[in-house]
Formats: C-alpha cells, sequence, structure tokens
C-alpha cells in the first residue's frame, strides 16, 4: 500500500512540478546573440549540459513561474555535439518576436531541468535610444574581467560589440566555460534583462569548434552584418582568416557596404587593431579592407588585438596617411578597446592619437534619435576618462521607411521573376523529359513487339525441327537402321579420298597423251 502511495505522489509531482530533472544537469552558461539581420523580432539562446540530450525553451511576454505550462510559447533547440569540446551546447532561435518587448524564459529539458527564468528585451524597429558598449580581450585575467563585466552591467546596454579574445586558449574548455558562466550572472542589466553579444573571432580564441559551438551567430559565423533601427548597419569581419578568406571577404564586404550604403551610421567590427599601436599597423587590413571603408563612409572601426585604449583623430588613409582630416564627417575613428581584463600594453603616440590611455576599461556608446552619438570610455571604478560626441542629420524616417519599402519590393519583385523564370525552365525540363520518356516507351514497345516476332518465328522453328525428327524417326523405324548426319570427319576422308582419286586419274590422262 505504501508502495502505491508512493508511485501517487510521484505522479503527482511530475505533474504539478514538470521542471524536476531526471538527471542534474541543469542549463548553464546561458547567453544571447543573434542568428540573422531581424533584431527587433528574433532572439537566440544558447545553453550548454553535460547531458547528450535535446533543448526546448519556453517563453512568453509576461512571467510564467518557472513552470513549461506557464508559457504560452516554445521553440526547440538545435544540439549539435562537436568531439573537440566537452558538454553539448543548444540553440534555440525564437523568432516572430515584438519589437521593443521584454520576454521571460526558461530553458533546459525534461530529462536534465530547466532553469531559472530569465529575460531579454527586443531592440525597436524603429528610431530610438540606443546603448551599445564595445570592448574586448579578457584572455587570462578572470577577476579583473569580471570587475569591468560587472560594471559594464550597470550601464544597462542593449547589446555588447565584444572584439574578441574571450580567453587566452582557444583550445581550453575551462577558460570558454569560465567566460559564459560569468556572462550568464554578470552581462545582465539592472533590470534584469539578458545583454546580447556581438563577438568578432580573435587571435587567440580559435583552434578549436569553441568558438563556433557556443556561439549561435548568422551566415557561415566568421563575417556578417546586422542592422539596428532604421540607422545603423554593422558589419562583423574575421582578422583571424585565411589568405582564401580574406578574398571572400573582402569581396562580401564591398558587397555587403554597397547594399547598406543608405544607411547614415555603418560600424565595423573585428579584432586586430589597423592602426599603429602596441601591436604595429596590420598591412592585411589596411590594404585590403581600408580602401573599401574610405570609399563608403565607415563611421567607427571597433577592434582590440592591443591592450590598451587608443581612439583616433579622422582618418582618411586613401586621402592621408599623415594627417588628420578636418572632422569626423570626413574622416573614421578607428577604436581600440583591448582591455577588458588582459594584460594591459604601452600605449603609442602619433598623428592619427586623438586619446589613449592604458588602463581596464569598456567604451559606451549611447546613440540617439536627434543623430547624435556620444562616446565615454569606462574604467573598472566607473571613471570616463576619455569622450567625444559626433553628429548627423538624419533623413526624415517615414522618407527612409518608405524607401526602403520600395526596395525591398522591387528585390521581392526582381526574386520573383528569378523564380517564375527558374519555373518555366524547369516546366520546360519537365516537358523534355516526358516527350523522352514517351520516345522511350515507344521503343520500348516496339522491342517488345520484336521480340515478341522473334518468339512466333523460334516457335515455328521449333515445330518444323519437331516435325523433321519425326520423320527421321519413321524413316529408322522403317529401315530399321539408324540414319545419323555425317559427321565432320566422314567429310574430311570423302574429300580426301575425292582429290587422291582425281589426281591418279589425271596422270593416266596425261601419260595416255
Amino acid at each position: 500500500m505504501k508502495t502505491v502511495k508512493l508511485i501517487l505522489v510521484m505522479i503527482l509531482m511530475a505533474g504539478v512540478v514538470p521542471a524536476l530533472a531526471l538527471v542534474d544537469d541543469n542549463p548553464r552558461q546561458i547567453h544571447h546573440t543573434w542568428q540573422r539581420d531581424d533584431t527587433a523580432h528574433t532572439m537566440a539562446v544558447s545553453w550548454k549540459t553535460s547531458s547528450d540530450v535535446g533543448g526546448v525553451v519556453y517563453y512568453d511576454t509576461v512571467s510564467g513561474d518557472a513552470t513549461p505550462s506557464g508559457y504560452s510559447f516554445s521553440v526547440e533547440a538545435v544540439s549539435p555535439r562537436s568531439d573537440d569540446i566537452n558538454g553539448i551546447y543548444h540553440d534555440a532561435e525564437l523568432t516572430g518576436l515584438a519589437p521593443d518587448t521584454v520576454y521571460y524564459y526558461i530553458c533546459g529539458s525534461q530529462e536534465t531541468g530547466f532553469s531559472e527564468e530569465r529575460s531579454f528585451k527586443t531592440l525597436s524597429l524603429v528610431r530610438d535610444h540606443l546603448r551599445i558598449v564595445a570592448g574586448g580581450d579578457s584572455r587570462t585575467n578572470p577577476e579583473l574581467r569580471d570587475l569591468v563585466s560587472s560594471m559594464m552591467a550597470q550601464y544597462g546596454p542593449d547589446f555588447v560589440l565584444y572584439n574578441g579574445d574571450f580567453v587566452n586558449n582557444g583550445n581550453d574548455d575551462a577558460q570558454w566555460d569560465d567566460f559564459f558562466d560569468q556572462a550568464e550572472s554578470l552581462w545582465v542589466t539592472p533590470e534584469g534583462y539578458g545583454i546580447p553579444i556581438v563577438p568578432a573571432i580573435g587571435n587567440h580564441d580559435g583552434g578549436s569548434s569553441n568558438y563556433d559551438e557556443r556561439l549561435a551567430l548568422p551566415g557561415n559565423e566568421e563575417w556578417y552584418s546586422l542592422n539596428f533601427g532604421s540607422d545603423i548597419h554593422l558589419v562583423v569581419l574575421n582578422s583571424e582568416s585565411t589568405v582564401e578568406g580574406f578574398g571572400l571577404q573582402t569581396e562580401w564586404l564591398r558587397a555587403d557596404l554597397e547594399s547598406h550604403k543608405e544607411y547614415p551610421w555603418k560600424f565595423v567590427l573585428f579584432h586586430r587593431n589597423v592602426l599603429k599601436n602596441y601591436h604595429d599597423i596590420w598591412l592585411t587590413g589596411v590594404n585590403r579592407w581600408i580602401p573599401i571603408l574610405d570609399e563608403y563612409g565607415v563611421d567607427i572601426i571597433f577592434s582590440g588585438h592591443s591592450h590598451n585604449y587608443q581612439r583616433s583623430v579622422p582618418v582618411n588613409w586613401t586621402r592621408s596617411r599623415t594627417e588628420a582630416q578636418a572632422s569626423y564627417d570626413e574622416g573614421s575613428m578607428y577604436l581600440t578597446s583591448g582591455a577588458w581584463g588582459a594584460p594591459l600594453y604601452e600605449t603609442v603616440d602619433g598623428w592619427w592619437v586623438a586619446s589613449t590611455d592604458s588602463r581596464l576599461h569598456f567604451t559606451l556608446i549611447d546613440m540617439y534619435a536627434n543623430g547624435t552619438l556620444k562616446l565615454q570610455a569606462i574604467d573598472e571604478t566607473g571613471e570616463v576618462f576619455d569622450k567625444v560626441a559626433l553628429h548627423k542629420d538624419l533623413p526624415d524616417e517615414n522618407t527612409v521607411l518608405a524607401e526602403r519599402l520600395v526596395k525591398i519590393r522591387q528585390e521581392t519583385d526582381a526574386l520573383n521573376q528569378e523564380n517564375d523564370a527558374l519555373t518555366q525552365s524547369v516546366a520546360e525540363l519537365v516537358l523534355e523529359n516526358e516527350a523522352t520518356l514517351q520516345a522511350q516507351d515507344l521503343r520500348i514497345d516496339e522491342l517488345v513487339d520484336q521480340v515478341s516476332d522473334l518468339e512466333i518465328d523460334l516457335e515455328i522453328e521449333q515445330a518444323l525441327i519437331t516435325s523433321y525428327q519425326t520423320k527421321v524417326d519413321e524413316l529408322e523405324a522403317q529401315l530399321n537402321v539408324p540414319v545419323e548426319p555425317p559427321s565432320p570427319l566422314s567429310h574430311v576422308l570423302f574429300l580426301f579420298f575425292g582429290l587422291v582419286v582425281g589426281g591418279a586419274i589425271s596422270q593416266l590422262m596425261s601419260k595416255s597423251r
């Protein structure tokens, strides 16, 4: 009786508390990214488990009290496995979200358990105040990194542009685990929203699948672009690529900036500093990318690699490699922000340097709807040690959105025309294939008829042979002598004797003459 009651209690508990797990392997290292260029309607949630099981995210615009049945929506996670990293990473992309809206969620599975309820906020679809943090190079000092992260989170940014070097050794799973453990606990706004990360890969991050598996990113995940609101276009590049990769990126970069040239604000993010800093000028970037960035008037190039802070004067490398431009309207800002915990490096001076310092820090960028950009460099204590403001006269947003709608419709029409052409080509191929099949069917019918005729002829021949054999049998019976067809040897002997007799007769006739 006690056993029956215990079973009933367990069943009731399973129904009332479905988040109880069969295995104590709750989701951890939970963080947010974007997997497509739709930052107002999507969000990717990623987490890690030790068990090789699937996962799901339950979510809603109101709290569900951390119980799966308390949420109106759910999405299954993709859970790939790589042999060179520990554990399983799960990526769930939430789509069809409302812009500028707070969502509450839990992630996990019945097998491993679910997370505590967490939340994030989608971005606005239109022009609005946007707060961005830029920085990177946490690498080797977790305690110092956490100081920077804690101060950063107090400012409640909408997302972080992270320029790479998450870890010191990209093959060391424990270092990656440590980074994302702190991101889960510290990258949270005062309102409780998880802060999404928009990353570029650093030179210390490669060597294994850790970067790829732990970060759910758009496209090939090495280079991609995102739009924020109606005015901001961001390009992310891989400065640690191969020769072939640089060629592909350069071609893609030009095409991407060409298709987004109407955006007033254009930013580019990658790891290596281009202008001279602690690390020397990066010639690959200078030769391949900087002419394109100059051509399309990119406003800020974010990087790290040199573990300090350096803000450049307005630079247009195409116009001059020895002096600054008159304003940031005529040249780009090259911003090195690479001191999120890595060992600090010495600074350098030069004509391109507007401000530099060697201290732990992050860079805060506020984008306002009136076209003003306010940039501040803030250290781990909250001290602002550099600041600058830029301004653009933004076009009427309704006009911008209307023009983009027209462009989207034109692109849609072009795609529809291509689709129609492909459909027509497919239809023609189908008709050709059907005609070919019909011809083949006719030929098969002809061959079948020929085979049938041959079978009839064969039957006739067999009947004749049977008839002849019957006659032979009758003759043998009458003569009582077997009639056998001459053998090949009898033919030869007959021919031989014929030749001998014929030769003898010929000699006698010649002698008589």
